[in-house]
């Protein structure tokens, strides 16, 4: 089974943008992502929901830690027959409540098809109608690829995957890492989804709410991501320190951790270690 691998959704984003290039508007998008911390940090800040998706928002830090530390303590014990189970789309990770065995996870949602959340980001980023123009070519395009290999793994419309993708995708741009192992995200993904299941700022909030956050995740994956994968590609390594840069801003401001403190090793993430 695959996982949420950047360079995968890269390819798909290059190829939707101009056949393994990014067009013009998407280069001057990314050049604005790049200088424009500021604005990102402002788009964040000023992301609307509700008290509880903005608590929610506010503790996805405190969920990536407790996600680890559920995985470390589960490591010892875990047996090879449970490491082989099937894909877990249809079906909660282990671990959870029978409470929580619910036909539709708290963690997914039903799109409202009329999401704005691309558009306020890209308004309180770009600099000019040409920057927010592209940016919204690389925020469609990275969700278009996104989910994609989201529904073949069953984990569309999927918080605990929109959050999975953002953690590999800054981790290991700010880092120049390979990016993980498909264990690794598994793991990952399983602990986190096991951890908001149990949110009760998750339960509060709608479906719309959730898509905001969802969306939001995939639009602050996809300026590292590409800017990234398009310095690496062209040797360009003023553009990869700005990026790696972005990348470690989104850290700090998202998950709220120092960016030098969390990396993943082998098949784990480890935070502060």
């Amino acid at each position: 089974m695959s996982n949420l691998q950047r360079t995968a959704i890269a390819a798909t984003v290059f190829a939707a943008l101009g056949l393994g290039a990014l067009s013009a508007e998407a280069q001057t998008a990314g050049g604005a992502g790049a200088t424009a911390g500021g604005g990102i940090k402002r788009a964040l800040a000023a992301e609307g929901g509700s008290a509880a998706s903005k608590q929610f928002r506010g503790g996805l830090g405190s969920a990536l830690k407790a996600a680890a530390a559920k995985e470390r303590s589960s490591r010892s014990s875990r047996s090879t027959a449970s490491r082989n189970r099937t894909n877990r789309a249809s079906a909660p990770p282990s671990g959870r409540t029978a409470a929580n065995n619910r036909s539709v996870p708290l963690t997914t949602f039903k799109p409202s098809g009329s999401s704005a959340t691309f558009e306020m980001l890209a308004d309180s980023i770009a600099s000019n109608q040409t920057e927010r123009e592209g940016l919204l070519l690389v925020f469609n395009a990275t969700k278009t690829a996104f989910e994609q290999e989201a529904k073949a793994m069953g984990r569309e419309n999927n918080i605990p995957a929109a959050l999975t993708f953002f953690i590999i995708t800054n981790v290991t741009v700010y880092n120049d890492d390979e990016e993980p192992s498909d264990a690794a995200v598994d793991k990952l993904w399983d602990a986190l989804s096991a951890v908001f299941e149990e949110s009760p700022e998750l339960a509060a909030m709608t479906d719309r709410e959730k898509e905001e956050i969802y969306d939001t995740l995939i639009a602050m994956s996809g300026v590292p991501l590409l800017g990234y994968m398009q310095a690496k590609e062209s040797g360009d390594r003023e553009m990869l320190a700005s990026y790696q840069q972005i990348a470690g801003m989104l850290i700090q401001t998202v998950l709220q951790v120092e960016p030098g403190s969390i990396r993943f090793v082998g098949d784990d993430i480890v935070i502060g270690q």
